[in-house]
């Protein structure tokens, strides 16, 4: 059914105001570990060492520039509080938009008309991209991304989805209200 299609994707254009309006650290890591476990419910793999690189890499970035109440000085550095909470904050919502923008092209939504059959193919691919494994070397990266876009080509962009599962659809409704439940208690506090 193509209205079926499109769920994930409407179901994730819910959910999106949630997450970037979210003021609370907490409820927006609560978010983020939400969309990180759906992947694997949905049948998709996790990948943890990216998502801790990410993490740690753009806190420690945000760690260069200093802002708010010292913690402490090693080695002559300052480690701030608000630094701290700006690089964590920064860290979760990229996490989060990434996991998020995998769950909206599981159903490889479809538009009518011209324009929308040109976003199809895009979102086509893009799940296309995401989906086939790729064994980057840094001696053959070059190839190795020629290869797959050619073979995302050659498939003309057409992803065959019979119909989603019912445990697709059953996330589809129950994540929207999960997210914005958690937007709503990070906003009391």
């Amino acid at each position: 059914m193509k209205e079926q299609r499109n769920l994930p994707l409407i179901s994730g254009l819910l959910m999106l105001p949630a997450l970037v309006f979210q003021q609370n650290l907490l409820f927006l890591g609560l978010q983020t570990l939400f969309l990180v476990m759906l992947q694997p419910i949905l049948g998709k793999r996790i990948r943890v060492l990216p998502n801790l690189i990410m993490l740690s890499t753009i806190t420690a970035l945000n760690l260069v520039q200093p802002y708010g109440r010292v913690l402490a000085e090693p080695l002559g550095f300052p480690v701030t509080v608000g630094a701290l909470e700006l690089g964590m904050r920064r860290s979760f919502m990229l996490i989060s938009l990434i996991y998020l923008s995998k769950f909206m092209v599981i159903g490889s939504p479809r538009f009518p008309g011209r324009l929308g059959e040109m976003l199809s193919l895009q979102f086509s691919y893009y799940q296309g991209f995401l989906s086939t494994p790729v064994s980057l070397r840094p001696s053959q990266i070059i190839r190795s991304l020629d290869q797959l876009l050619l073979s995302l080509e050659a498939s003309d962009g057409t992803v065959h989805v019979s119909r989603l599962p019912k445990r697709v659809l059953m996330f589809c409704a129950a994540s929207p209200v999960l997210i914005w439940v958690c937007f709503a208690a990070g906003s009391l506090q």
